[in-house]
């Protein structure tokens, strides 16, 4: 049967060599609505173990090799390469859901520019670190379909549009080193696209991290002053302010408590450094408190304050300028 529509879907990778099977069965057995064909486009930023030759032998429609690409340079190169009605943008360690594409679909079919997408998902077989930053973004009072800030929701880990989106966006910036993807769905919302976020559109994100370490390292990684000057200087922080302004929260709590401590190295007083502390256990455990209980799961509390100090500390440390070489956090 001749297709009325392609869905293209992109896929960035780097290193990803053992996910892309998984990945390739896992959009091989979507469920396409009548008359859709399936069109698939990986792009590979120079991995050194064998990611580009995996993805052939997987049966990937197009597989496209940029060493030393940036991550926008590639997800502009996928989408100069695709020919697709509707465009999906998912991640090498992802797996979507064999309904993915069906539920899409509905949405895709609009005449006006459509964008939707939701928040990829751990394994089931979690930590609690996966654990507690899935229950930070399942519990945030504007987690739900209907979303005055939608493009928070929506990311290239699970991301569907139209053409007609496309052409009022433009490409992703290849001046953002990372957090390119929540700079292309706010510049889709500011355009006047519909972004929708759509909780049945489920995807696994087998890559999230596991341990403190390299959850620390991840958003050290996507922690991005240039997105936030863009976000500050395009909405004066009106829309998409929270990671920001978290960040110069804790930035100022860091900084109340690196004065304790000199002070009481100086006067050899502890009491000095114990109530300079006291911000930066206050700026983690406030969220923290408000997730578990929006939540009701207070047994999540500990987990999530040393999740949020975490994640405070790698966005205040950006701010300050450390970690400018943007190098994946999974590339040891």
């Amino acid at each position: 049967m001749h297709a009325e529509r392609i869905v293209s879907v992109i896929v960035v990778t780097l290193n990803e060599r053992q996910h892309i099977p998984r990945l390739a069965d896992a959009l091989r057995n979507q469920n396409l609505p009548p008359g859709v064909a399936l069109e698939t486009v990986l792009v590979d930023g120079g991995s050194c173990d064998g990611t580009p030759a995996e993805a052939e032998r997987c049966g990937f429609s197009r597989v496209i090799v940029l060493p030393g690409a940036s991550i926008p340079e590639c997800r502009n190169a996928g989408l100069a390469a695709v020919s697709g009605e509707w465009i999906g943008f998912l991640d090498g360690d992802c797996e979507p859901a064999p309904d993915w594409i069906l539920t899409a679909a509905p949405y895709l079919r609009e005449n006006e520019p459509v964008m939707i997408g939701w928040p990829a998902e751990p394994p089931l077989t979690r930590t609690w670190v996966q654990e507690a930053w899935h229950l930070h973004w399942r519990s945030k009072g504007t987690l739900r379909s209907k979303d005055p800030e939608p493009f928070r929701l929506i990311t290239t880990r699970n991301m569907l549009f139209n053409r007609r989106a496309l052409d009022l966006i433009g490409g992703f910036d290849q001046d953002l080193p990372t957090g390119e993807d929540t700079d292309f769905a706010l510049r889709a919302w500011a355009a006047g696209v519909r972004l929708t976020p759509v909780p049945q559109l489920r995807v696994i994100h087998h890559g999230e991290p596991a341990t403190l370490r390299d959850f620390f390292r991840q958003q050290l990684w996507h922690a991005n002053r240039r997105a936030y000057r863009k976000i500050a200087h395009a909405t004066r922080l009106r829309h998409g302010g929270h990671a920001p302004l978290y960040a110069a929260v804790f930035l100022v709590a860091l900084s109340i408590a690196a004065v304790g401590v000199l002070g009481a190295a100086l006067t050899g007083r502890r009491w000095w450094a114990q109530a300079a502390l006291a911000p930066v256990l206050l700026a983690a455990f406030v969220p923290a408190l408000l997730t578990s209980l929006r939540a009701r799961r207070p047994g999540m509390l500990i987990p999530l304050t040393v999740v949020y100090a975490l994640y405070g500390t790698a966005r205040a440390l950006d701010l300050l300028g450390f970690a400018r070489c943007k190098r994946s956090w999974k590339t040891r």
